[in-house]
């Protein structure tokens, strides 16, 4: 696959998370963060510090493994919406 710079993947962490309690919901609306009951993921919004104005990355060649990973071979994967990744 073959990153087309979108940055969607720099701008949203998802997070699993199966039958939240009403508590766990309250959470993460007072956070602007929304779960997907269909996918039971938890989208938040972070915008990754590294990232620049052109969708590219100021630390790519010392970026983190999950980063270089990412997608291929990353754990739980789940590839938020707008990626532009191209196979």
């Amino acid at each position: 696959m073959k990153c087309k710079r979108c940055g969607a993947c720099c701008r949203l962490i998802a997070l699993e998370h199966t039958n939240p309690g009403k508590k766990d919901l309250e959470y993460y609306h007072a956070r602007g963060w929304t779960y997907d009951q269909d996918t039971d993921i938890v989208w938040i919004p972070s915008l990754c510090p590294h990232l620049l104005p052109d969708n590219s990355c100021a630390i790519y060649t010392t970026r983190p493994e999950q980063c270089r990973l990412y997608p291929k071979k990353t754990p739980g994967l789940v590839v938020p919406p707008g990626c532009a990744f191209e196979q």
